[in-house]
């Protein structure tokens, strides 16, 4: 029914945008503007890392960003290698558009609210997700045709394990004194069995 005088009716449609290449002076063009660990974050007790990068398309024509996010430890050895943009999302001319990734390895399980519960579940939590030290990600990015647009940007994070390195460090501390205790007794033993 049409709508009465001084009412608005509302009607959803939906629609497919289609990109296509046309004939004509096709400019392909683009840079990273922008390439940071999540809300500018640089230091973690485990994984997951999220990385948000924003690709500039500064030519006329749509590109897809595709390529990797390698992921280097402080000796420059490759220890992660991630796919940006999967699903080949494009950047419309002359505007920016914002990507994200994720560095991941296993299951992260919410804490209880217990000081002592939520210590332990959060030293599984570092276990089962661990890295350690400083790391760069490099992201590598190409697009257009025969891969034209080539930029690259890096930025580098830390990771700190605190609880894993408490507790394993707790236990090499009361290791090495046992280790001294059962020395001393053995030692205290033999010469006692020497003196008979």
């Amino acid at each position: 029914a049409a709508p009465e005088e001084g009412q608005v009716k509302v009607a959803s449609k939906i629609g497919t945008l289609i990109l296509a290449n046309v004939e004509g002076d096709i400019k392909e063009a683009g840079n990273i503007s922008e390439f940071i660990v999540e809300d500018g974050q640089n230091m973690f007790n485990r994984l997951p890392v999220s990385f948000t990068a924003r690709f500039q398309n500064t030519g006329n024509i749509h590109l897809k960003p595709t390529r990797t996010i390698e992921i280097k430890n402080i000796f420059g050895s490759i220890t992660d290698t991630l796919e940006f943009n999967a699903s080949k999302g494009a950047t419309l001319p002359k505007t920016t558009r914002k990507y994200e990734a994720v560095w991941e390895k296993g299951v992260v399980n919410t804490m209880t609210g217990g000081f002592w519960s939520d210590f332990w579940q959060e030293y599984s939590n570092e276990r089962c997700n661990f890295a350690f030290g400083k790391y760069t990600a490099t992201l590598n990015v190409t697009a257009g045709t025969n891969d034209s647009v080539s930029p690259t940007a890096a930025t580098s994070f830390w990771v700190m394990p605190w609880r894993v390195i408490l507790v394993w460090g707790l236990g090499i501390v009361i290791g090495i004194f046992l280790v001294i205790w059962l020395f001393k007794r053995y030692n205290a033993w033999i010469i006692k069995k020497a003196k008979k």
